[in-house]
């Protein structure tokens, strides 16, 4: 009964002091799988920091029920219905799935040696900023003629379908 339920029925294991609660909740975690998360309910600080740093997940819920405060309905962690395991679980994310994981976000990165020249950026806008013009860059190889072009297009497509093929055993 100490593994998780998805249903209203609460596991309790007795134990005779803090320690040994700890040693069960890292017995448990061995057990079920690490990473996801913990709860302890305890008014004493050092028990509840020596619980935190003892079970591997990331996310320890500290007197409240484990299913809404890892899932941030009665804490600070961001609510979610998806929480990540990160590194504990073998998961790549290690914290509670939101709208941000599920953007991808364009950073710009410099050289950090401060010898090395950059424009000023002050008062630009990156979404209105006019690049200007292309530059004139010179083809590297001879241009294409039209025939020769279509000959390579076919030979592109039998290779794609021979792929297909082979992909759908057909």
């Amino acid at each position: 009964m100490a593994r998780e339920k998805l249903f209203p029925v609460l596991g309790l294991l007795r134990v005779p002091n803090a320690r040994s609660g700890i040693s069960a909740a890292q017995a448990m975690l061995r057990i079920t799988g690490a990473g996801h998360s913990a709860s302890i309910h305890s008014r004493d600080a050092r028990t509840i920091m020596a619980y935190g740093a003892a079970v591997k997940v990331l996310r320890v819920s500290v007197n409240v029920g484990n299913s809404l405060g890892s899932a941030g309905a009665q804490t600070h962690l961001a609510p979610t219905m998806t929480i990540g395991t990160g590194f504990y679980g073998r998961s790549s994310v290690g914290e509670n799935l939101e709208p941000k994981h599920l953007i991808n976000v364009t950073r710009v990165a410099y050289n950090r040696d401060a010898g090395v020249p950059f424009d000023d950026f002050r008062d630009l806008e990156p979404w209105t900023a006019d690049p200007g013009p292309a530059p004139v860059v010179a083809a590297a190889t001879p241009s294409v003629g039209a025939a020769e072009s279509e000959l390579i297009r076919e030979e592109i497509r039998r290779i794609f379908l021979e792929e297909l093929k082979e992909l759908t055993r057909q």
